[in-house]
């Protein structure tokens, strides 16, 4: 896909193998993914390619949920988005981070070894007290001050 001049939105464009309209975008990491958008020239294509573009945007000329709901999300992937989160957030004036990336790791670890493939939407409040008793942390939730 070439580069985009002044923001303009990808190519609607014939996908050859298939015969279906496809629409290549960018994430936030560079990566392309091409969205297949059903057949060429047909009116659904066409309102689902106009879908995608105001969608990227409004992202800010990045690629929309790749495809997938965010409830389809397993606990891996919410944690390691956290995680990006975390090690950009938690920082002293000087860049070094703060010890709430150890507590986050520490914390984090058990969760992701026992329910890390399990999809977001399935887990709940229950699901937390296996990793709190499997924690490698000096302390539980239970020692947590105001608790």
């Amino acid at each position: 896909m070439p580069r985009l001049r002044n923001s303009q939105p990808p190519k609607y464009r014939r996908h050859k193998q298939s015969g279906q309209a496809i629409v290549t975008l960018s994430d936030p990491t560079g990566r392309r993914r091409d969205y297949l958008l059903g057949p060429y020239g047909s009116p659904e294509s066409r309102a689902e390619y106009a879908r995608l573009i105001a969608e990227w945007m409004a992202g800010g000329g990045w690629a929309p949920n790749a495809g997938r709901a965010p409830a389809d999300l397993t606990l891996n992937e919410v944690v390691a988005r956290f995680w990006v989160h975390a090690k950009q957030h938690y920082r002293h004036s000087d860049g070094t981070p703060t010890s709430e990336v150890k507590d986050y790791r520490c914390t984090l670890k058990p969760l992701v070894a026992l329910y890390g493939h399990t999809l977001a939407r399935n887990f709940g409040p229950l699901a937390l007290k296996g990793p709190s008793r499997a924690s490698a942390c000096p302390w539980s939730a239970t020692d947590w001050p105001g608790r």
